[in-house]
């Protein structure tokens, strides 16, 4: 295989990144040389192997207030792209966080730029100044127009991009975790009579993921386990209710293995993503992939880009954004549906994703970067 050096920028420290992984893995496993270029946001003293940092301390999500940190953090690339101009050859650019700079670099130095869309930046942030939203949406459709390959990361975003991409340069990579084969060989739920049916939520305790709703459901409703772990901004609320109710469980945060043994252990697996938040409908979690490969039902939002997967392939329950739908949820399901949809979800796993990632990368990335 001919590849290319490549040079991989991300705005944020990557510790950890589990897609950035898949390719750092991929570049490890067929010699390719590359670097990786971060945001060091905590400013702490960070180290990751071939891994170059910009050091400068900033939140997330805050909007204008970060404007003259990403200027900075764009300068900050160029420096990087230019000095290191004769040690690449591809740069693989990831969300619109660093396309820019890249895409100066491909029309001074003839370099190939991988334009890697984690999240469409204009519909996950709120940006409320009319004027820097148009710009900003302007320069998305150049970054999409002069880009050499453009990877999503789910094939309903294609409805999201404001332009029609061929299929020789738009690519789909999904947010397929890599998992511990250990977990493919026990599918069977835990039997515990305590409870009909035990619902398992792992992720970010955030706003616009249902979470109040459904805390209010089971602390009305004993007779169903709920096990939550996660950290967030309605850790206040959600330990509020696991100190009251023997039947909310919150394991605090937990490692990945922890948490798909959680899941594991679940009969169903809750993955709500409200459509107040534009990027929720497009939404392209880990969850919809885990759920697949434990054998697990999912429960979604209808409208959604996993909520239309789940409905097509029978591998979860989609239901509305309010309590009344949870209550209507639990007093349709029983066990046997349950366990029916699980082995849809694990036979969707088998037939579709368990080799993707692999075959994504031998076929479409060297491609890429060859």
């Amino acid at each position: 295989m001919n590849s290319k050096r490549v040079i991989l920028l991300r705005s944020i420290d990557m510790l950890p990144d589990p897609r950035v992984e898949k390719y750092v893995d991929y570049y490890k496993k067929n010699n390719v040389g590359y670097t990786l270029v971060g945001w060091n946001r905590s400013n702490k003293d960070l180290k990751k192997d071939n891994t170059l940092y910009f050091n400068c301390p900033a939140g997330f999500g805050d909007g204008m207030g970060n404007v003259k940190n990403i200027l900075r953090f764009n300068k900050f690339l160029f420096k990087v792209l230019t000095k290191k101009r004769k040690e690449y050859d591809v740069i693989h650019a990831c969300d619109f966080d660093t396309v820019l700079p890249a895409l100066f670099a491909k029309l001074l130095w003839r370099k190939r730029v991988v334009f890697d869309i984690f999240d469409w930046y204009t519909d996950s942030r709120d940006i409320s100044n009319s004027f820097v939203s148009g710009c900003v949406k302007f320069l998305e459709k150049v970054a999409l127009r002069l880009s050499d390959y453009v990877i999503i990361c789910d094939e309903e975003r294609k409805a999201q991009l404001p332009l029609t991409l061929s299929d020789d340069k738009l690519k789909v990579m999904p947010n397929i975790p890599s998992f511990d084969a250990s977990y493919a060989q026990c599918n069977a739920v835990k039997s515990d009579s305590t409870y009909i049916v035990k619902v398992s939520y792992v992720g970010i305790l955030g706003g616009g993921r249902g979470l109040d709703n459904m805390l209010e459901f089971f602390a009305e409703n004993k007779q169903y386990r709920l096990d939550i772990a996660g950290f967030g901004e309605l850790y206040d609320l959600v330990v509020k209710y696991a100190n009251r109710c023997d039947n909310i469980v919150y394991h605090g945060k937990v490692s990945y293995s922890d948490s798909l043994k959680i899941m594991h252990d679940s009969d169903l697996i809750f993955a709500m993503y409200y459509k107040i938040n534009r990027n929720h409908i497009f939404a392209a979690p880990n969850k919809y992939y885990e759920g697949l490969f434990l054998g697990r039902p999912i429960v979604t939002t209808e409208g959604t880009s996993i909520g239309n997967k789940t409905e097509k392939y029978h591998t979860g329950f989609v239901i509305g954004e309010d309590v009344d739908s949870i209550k209507k949820l639990f007093s349709s399901i029983d066990k046997k549906m349950i366990e029916e949809y699980g082995i849809n979800a694990k036979t969707l796993w088998n037939a579709k994703y368990i080799d993707y990632i692999n075959d994504f990368m031998a076929n479409e990335y060297t491609k890429m970067i060859s």
